[in-house]
Formats: structure tokens, sequence, C-alpha cells
């Protein structure tokens, strides 16, 4: 059997409204040098019937089903790309869709720049089967002009300018990475982020890859609206496992004292974000307990940092 240059990873769970949709986006891929590898992940509803219905007549397709659900995405992800054959992993998130031709232009994007471990295009919003903004604004707090154009950038410069401060790819159906990479990286550690998974994953791949950029819009993102049952809880959440993103940007990152002040400033903007949500007498208590939350590279951060926030507080510096 010829070896795929492609393997796309379908990962799925209750989205049986949504699955068709992703399927034949696939399956009218331009570009055809691919695997089908999809993973349900013990789904309640239809979607094992109608995954069945809808590749009946394809090639190259494994459906793998679970008898119990992973809890874990990035188990999921994990256990695709073991399976995977491919030289490079399209993620194809089951309740979103993509252009004809998301393969046709990423793939020599990728083989043409054999030093990225990541090609993603720009993506639009989908809401009630109807497609809405561009992601574009989600990075005009970073660069009101990067991402208008196609671009490549290093790893080291990606991850200091950019994804210390926010997670660039929101969507992984935008990106097609390199397998390769993605083992030799620190990625399977992914499994021990609940919410950002992914952006430590992207961030594991610039250790062995610069990144580059198609400003088509080749990919459809379907996003859904959670909730949560504590919303303290869930931020705090988030911001304890940026702050762990940013230790490991600190620990394989820095080459000069310079990215060490980016990253600290970073891990303070992070930390300062949660703080600051109490009131004047509330944050003083939480900065006591910050040292339960939030972990830095040199204990003594955490202490420069709250002189640093009591005067901005008090003072409105």
């Amino acid at each position: 059997m010829i070896t795929p240059l492609v393997s796309i990873i379908v990962p799925n769970y209750n989205h049986s409204k949504f699955i068709q949709k992703r399927i034949d986006s696939i399956f009218s891929q331009t570009f055809r040098d691919f695997e089908v590898i999809i993973l349900d992940d013990a789904s309640t509803d239809e979607s094992v019937s109608l995954i069945n219905q809808a590749v009946s007549d394809k090639e190259n397709v494994s459906l793998i089903l679970n008898s119990k659900n992973s809890g874990s995405t990035f188990v999921q992800w994990n256990k695709g790309i073991a399976l995977a054959k491919g030289k490079y992993i399209w993620m194809a998130e089951s309740d979103d869709y993509a252009s004809d031709t998301f393969l046709s232009s990423m793939v020599p994007l990728m083989e043409n720049n054999q030093d990225c471990a990541i090609a993603y295009s720009q993506s639009k919003y989908i809401h009630d089967n109807i497609i809405g903004a561009s992601l574009i604004a989600w990075t005009n707090d970073l660069s009101n002009t990067l991402w208008v154009e196609d671009f490549k950038i290093k790893g080291h410069e990606a991850i200091l300018k950019y994804w210390i401060h926010k997670n660039i790819i929101i969507n992984a159906s935008a990106a097609l990475f390199n397998r390769e990479a993605y083992q030799k990286s620190a990625a399977n550690q992914n499994v021990n982020y609940q919410l950002c998974g992914d952006w430590f994953t992207w961030i594991a791949l610039m250790k062995n890859g610069n990144l580059i950029f198609k400003s088509e819009t080749l990919n459809f993102y379907r996003r859904h609206e959670g909730t949560v049952t504590s919303k303290w809880q869930s931020n705090l959440k988030i911001k304890k496992e940026i702050n762990e993103i940013h230790n490991f940007c600190y620990q394989h990152f820095v080459k000069s004292e310079a990215d060490s002040k980016l990253i600290i400033q970073a891990q303070f903007n992070n930390w300062r974000s949660f703080i600051e949500r109490f009131g004047k007498f509330g944050y003083l208590s939480q900065i006591i307990k910050s040292r339960q939350y939030f972990k830095f590279p040199k204990k003594f951060y955490l202490l420069k940092f709250i002189p640093k926030f009591i005067i901005r507080k008090l003072y409105g510096r």
C-alpha cells in the first residue's frame, strides 16, 4: 500500500448534526493523496450510523470507535496521530468544514518550506450555517497588518511576538502540521491541559520548525458557546494553564535576556488579569493565594509582581 502524504484525522463526539458536511468537505478536496481516520469518542447521538453511511463507498477510511468516552480532546488527537501514516496531519474537527482547495493550497506550502512545522489558513466563523466574520479580528490586537497577507515567520519569533500573548490558531481545522515534528516535540504533554491544549501544542511544535500562513479563507469554524458552572474556577483554570505555557516558553525559547523579559512580562500580565478581577479588598487575599495557583521560573518573580500590581491598583499606573 502506498503511504499517503496527508493523514486526515476527524475526532467526533455527538456531532451528528454536522458530520455529513465535514465528511463531504474532505472528499470534495481537489488534493487526493490522503487517508482518513475518524475517531468517535463514544457518541450518544446518531453520529456512528451517519458516519458509516457517509463513508460506505469511500477508500482509505478507518473508523475507530471508543467504547467509553476518553474525556480528553488530546487523548483522541494523540491516538489518531499514532495511527497516522502521512507526513502531514490535518486535524479536521467534526463540526467544521473546509474549502475544496484547502489541501491543494496548504500541502505545497509545507512541501516547499520543509523548515515549517505548521501551515495554516485564515478562517471564518459559522453560526446557524451562515458564514460570518473572518477570524482576522482575533489577531488585530497583535498586528493589524501581518495577517492581511501571506507570511512566513521563524518559530522563535512567532512565540515571543505573538503566542505568549494569545493562541493565534484558535481553530485546529485551519492547520496542517508535520507529524514528525509533533512526535519530536513535547506536544504529547497536551493531555495535561483541559482548556489550553491546542495553544500548548502549537507552541511545542515551534520547537521543531517555523510557521507559514495563508491569508485566503479556506476554513470555516463553527464556534459553540459553552456554559461553565463556576466562572471563577474556569477563569482560574485558564490562567493557571497559561502560566504553565509561559513556563514552557521560558524553558525552551529563551535565548537572551530580552527574551526572558518578554516572557516574564507576559506572565505578569496573565497573573494580573486574574487578580485585578477582584475588588479592592478581595484582590489582597487572592495575591496571598497566588503561590498555590501560579508557578514562575524563579520563586522571587511573584514577589516582584506584587508591588507592581499594588501600585497599579492603588494609583492607577
